[in-house]
């Protein structure tokens, strides 16, 4: 009977042990930093080169951790820490440089996509007014009939003809409606 109280302890010790590893790993500290593309990282070793900020030092009365959701909650106890660190010369200016030049590239192509579209959208405005204008002023419009001959639209056509040009000018003309 004595060995059960005994293996009972031994048993509760090394569950004990194993339960407070991750309690120890989770006490050490935790650095919060954003990378070149906007990207926050958490680790636990602190960057070079770049600023970051600790967000729990391990002890007792830390921080709490970063959550998904809020990765600056604090408890009111530690006050948040930012340690800069000086970037190394090792060229990364011109990496900066280089983004800020290619970003500058891509909203001036942006820029003239938008210029492209608005040119369009004024030619398909002109064009839907003038079609408009014309299956509402002439009752009977010549088209093609495909075969090389020409045929008058019937009421019905035209009226869908009517409403397919003011359905455009909705669309394409921006003093319509």
């Amino acid at each position: 009977m004595t060995l059960a109280p005994r293996a009972l302890a031994i048993a509760c010790f090394t569950t004990g042990m194993a339960l407070a590893a991750p309690i120890a790993q989770a006490a050490e500290a935790v650095y919060r930093w954003v990378d070149a593309n906007g990207v926050v990282h958490f680790t636990q070793n602190a960057p070079r080169g770049v600023p970051y900020e600790q967000v729990s030092t391990g002890g007792p009365g830390s921080r709490n951790p970063p959550s998904f959701y809020n990765p600056r909650r604090t408890t009111p106890t530690a006050p948040a820490r930012t340690e800069a660190t000086p970037a190394p010369d090792d060229g990364a200016g011109a990496v900066d440089t280089e983004l800020q030049q290619r970003q500058a590239e891509l909203q001036a192509e942006a820029q003239a996509r938008l210029s492209e579209l608005a040119a369009a959208r004024r030619r398909n405005c002109e064009m839907a007014r003038e079609q408009f204008e014309e299956f509402t002023t002439f009752a009977r419009i010549r088209v093609s009939d495909g075969q090389g001959g020409m045929r008058i639209l019937s009421e019905e056509e035209r009226a869908e003809r009517v409403a397919e040009a003011e359905q455009a000018i909705l669309v394409n003309c921006d003093d319509a409606g």
